[in-house]
């Protein structure tokens, strides 16, 4: 993968993340944005500082993949621990962007309680999230609830207005065709691309409108736009908590990870390797899942949750048995004309909205 450095990709590459000078022993950590990047603080900063010292500089800014990748490439980066996830991370592995995670750190019971998809050479996870099927309960009557992606597509059965995603890192909507053609969730990967786009277009005339952002479908249930469509788990659990009259289902959800992950030139990664073993521990990881709802990454912050916020997460017992992984390798994956899976997939899809 190559970071091509045109005039507006340099100006980016040499914009300052505005982190200030820091000494020796203080840490770089990047922690995304707004509530979020609050309740990253709370639960993995503020306590890593507490227990070792080290002076941990928080800064609240989004790293995208265009700019992890340049930063390296220009030898301008300027933090030490960043968050990427199981999406746009194995691209930027394979450019060779990321200096391995020292697993020799960590305690094998926490070890054993992050799932392979989670642990990868140049990652860790940090939370995790799901894209389901949602739906209104006020406007949806009692066996008119949509179940399964099947319920979904079958517009007879289920009426009601509806919303899907556009592509994102490529995937678009196709996985949830597949899986409402009767794919077995372990072998919707990888993608026929050709029968999933088939079944895409059963549902495309009943699409009331097609979202870019977890925002946007966030928003259109909260306004009752739609009466049912794919959202991101913890978007819905915050219109609940708001009073919106929406419910989802894990059955057919795919989920993917929040990786943290240490630059190639980072300048101090020693204690970088050291906050990413506490930030994966299975406490914290259950304070984060307390404060913002998201689903661990590592099952032994299940020893530390109730049972009540537990059956929210995917990554629960239970739940994660009816969902399963997004395939970012997959998307990754350069072909012989020189464009990954996810670009071609993209291409494919904007003409295919066309028609």
């Amino acid at each position: 993968m190559t970071f091509h450095l045109g005039k507006a990709a340099l100006a980016i590459s040499l914009v300052s993340l505005t982190i200030a000078s820091v000494q020796a022993q203080e840490l770089t950590v990047t922690v995304s944005g707004g509530a979020f990047a609050d309740a990253l603080i709370e639960a993995f900063v503020k306590p890593f500082e507490e227990e070792t010292g080290i002076k941990v500089n928080a800064v609240k800014a989004e790293i995208g993949s265009q700019r992890w990748g340049l930063a390296v490439e220009t030898n301008t980066v300027d933090w030490d621990v960043g968050l990427t996830n199981t999406l746009t991370g194995p691209q930027l592995a394979a450019a060779g962007t990321m200096i391995p995670i020292d697993y020799s750190l960590y305690d094998q019971r926490e070890l054993d309680g992050i799932a392979p998809q989670f642990r990868r050479d140049w990652g860790v996870g940090a939370q995790v999230s799901a894209l389901v099927l949602a739906y209104n309960t006020e406007t949806l009557p009692e066996g008119k609830r949509p179940q399964s992606w099947a319920d979904f597509w079958n517009v007879e059965g289920f009426p009601g207005v509806r919303t899907m995603m556009m592509p994102y890192v490529g995937s678009s909507s196709l996985p949830e065709a597949l899986v409402a053609d009767g794919v077995p969730l372990d072998q919707v990967y990888p993608l026929d691309v050709d029968r999933a786009f088939s079944k895409l277009d059963e549902i495309k005339p009943h699409i009331r409108k097609w979202w870019a952002t977890a925002s946007d479908a966030q928003q259109m249930f909260n306004a009752g736009e739609v009466d049912m469509g794919l959202s991101f788990d913890g978007r819905i659990v915050a219109l609940q908590k708001a009073g919106v009259p929406v419910e989802f289902t894990f059955n057919g959800a795919r989920y993917y990870s929040a990786m943290w992950a240490i630059p190639k030139g980072a300048k101090n990664v020693a204690d970088a390797q050291r906050f990413i073993e506490f930030a994966t521990r299975g406490e914290h990881q259950a304070t984060l899942a307390r404060i913002m709802g998201y689903a661990p990454a590592n099952s032994t912050a299940f020893d530390y949750l109730p049972e009540e916020l537990a059956a929210t997460l995917v990554t629960a017992p239970g739940n994660i048995d009816k969902a399963y992984p997004i395939d970012g390798d997959w998307y990754s994956e350069v072909g012989p004309d020189g464009k990954t899976n996810g670009e071609r997939i993209t291409e494919r899809w904007q003409d295919w909205i066309l028609q």
